[in-house]
């Protein structure tokens, strides 16, 4: 009897042990954890596919905005705002602490030297202080590990980074079985467990079965573990709400028109001051210059008057000078003889060229006026004494146009103009 008793008992523990080795096998080979990354079927059905990986904003240091974020994933800004639920007036608005994102990915299978693994290729570009494992735990969240890292890019010693070095770090992903997509599962959400997660949390977040989660990754889950979530759609994301600052209330019609009216006045009166002072400039401009051309008994007229008689006493002194040696000789003509004579050189008087016919005391003479120095040709009329030459009675100055006349006795036939232009010849 004992002896069955023990025979029962071995056979009983031996099927327990059988047992849960074949649950724990089962667990095992649904997700398939593995800190290089998760297989791809052999088949590849579905690869590449668009995936979404589920990031916690403004937990990362200068991972604070869509933009930064955008750039870590090399997608834009919108494409991440339009499955997060964002609106576009917050696109450039700063993320509050753990704010929930769907970040879009490319999902497909990749060779390595350990097999083939499905991931999405993200690029980053080493700065000073990183190391794989620090940008895979803080840029990336966990979505990544520093062994699959070290696995994608051989060529780079994870110990000695150069600064500017590109790596491609591997985004964990999956793409939809056959059987997923005929149960409706359009996208797998990369989603990395956090401390006080469990199934039920996440399934209830993202509005499907727990079941379905558990089929996929199994019920055995560790924190910062990588779970794919089976959706048929994007779930509703809540964002907090970004409130913009009030606008300024519009004013109204009556204050429109009160300072429309305001500034039309203001306007007017300006240019109204402006076109009187321009009015009174241009009187006191012309007032000025006719005190200094008009010539009145004070001001600059009379200082221009007495300096015209200065400067014609001077010239008058200056050509009677000249012909001092011939004041002996000739009469000394005034030019208002001069000019009642010829009745201010009226051309009526003019005999030819520069000579005019005048009567003067009743005596007709011609008188020549010219603009030079007459001293010369007073030289030459004294020394040629000729009864065939025309008579040279007398002269004038006229210091006010510097002009001086010589007047001659009238000869009432003949050539006038021949005797007094070709005397001087015939005397050389």
């Amino acid at each position: 009897m004992r002896t069955k008793l023990h025979q029962s008992s071995v056979l009983l523990l031996h099927l327990l042990f059988s047992f849960s080795i074949i649950v724990l096998f089962l667990r095992r080979s649904h997700a398939q954890p593995n800190t290089t990354g998760y297989g791809c079927p052999a088949n590849r059905t579905g690869y590449p596919c668009q995936a979404y990986a589920f990031y916690r904003g403004s937990l990362a240091t200068n991972y604070t905005d869509l933009a930064s974020i955008g750039d870590l994933f090399g997608v834009s800004r919108l494409m991440i705002a339009d499955p997060s639920n964002i609106s576009t007036s917050a696109l450039s608005a700063s993320l509050v602490a753990d704010q929930p994102l769907l970040v879009p990915l490319t999902c497909s299978c990749n060779p390595t030297s350990n097999g083939t693994i499905s991931y999405a290729n993200i690029t980053y570009t080493i700065r000073a202080g990183n190391t794989f494992y620090q940008v895979s735990t803080g840029p990336f969240e966990n979505l990544t590990s520093y062994q699959s890292v070290e696995l994608v890019n051989p060529a780079l010693v994870a110990t000695n980074l150069s600064i500017g070095v590109d790596a491609v770090f591997p985004i964990f992903c999956k793409c939809p079985n056959e059987t997923q997509s005929r149960a409706g599962v359009n996208y797998l959400v990369s989603y990395v467990l956090q401390p006080g997660d469990n199934l039920s949390s996440v399934a209830s977040r993202f509005g499907v079965q727990e079941q379905s989660i558990a089929g996929i990754n199994g019920q055995d889950t560790k924190t910062t573990e990588t779970l794919f979530v089976p959706v048929s759609k994007l779930p509703n994301l809540t964002q907090p709400i970004v409130t913009a600052p009030a606008a300024a209330p519009a004013p109204s019609a009556k204050k429109e028109r009160t300072g429309v009216i305001v500034g039309l006045a203001i306007g007017v009166g300006v240019l109204g001051a402006l076109l009187i002072l321009g009015i009174l400039l241009w009187v006191h401009r012309e007032s000025t210059s006719k005190k200094r051309w008009a010539g009145g008994p004070e001001g600059d007229g009379e200082k221009r008057k007495a300096y015209g008689e200065k400067r014609s006493s001077e010239m008058e002194v200056n050509l009677m000078a000249d012909v001092t040696d011939c004041l002996d000789k000739y009469r000394v003509f005034g030019i208002d003889e001069l000019k009642e004579a010829t009745e201010g050189f009226s051309s009526k008087c003019l005999i030819q060229g520069s000579v005019y016919k005048g009567c003067v005391d009743g005596e007709v003479f011609a008188i020549k006026k010219m603009k030079w120095n007459a001293y010369e040709e007073l030289k030459i009329l004294q020394k040629v004494n000729h009864g065939n030459l025309v008579r040279l009675e007398g002269f004038c100055i006229d210091p006010e146009d510097a002009s001086c006349y010589l007047i001659y006795e009238f000869v009432p036939s003949g050539s006038l103009h021949s005797w007094l232009h070709e005397a001087g010849h015939r005397g050389g």
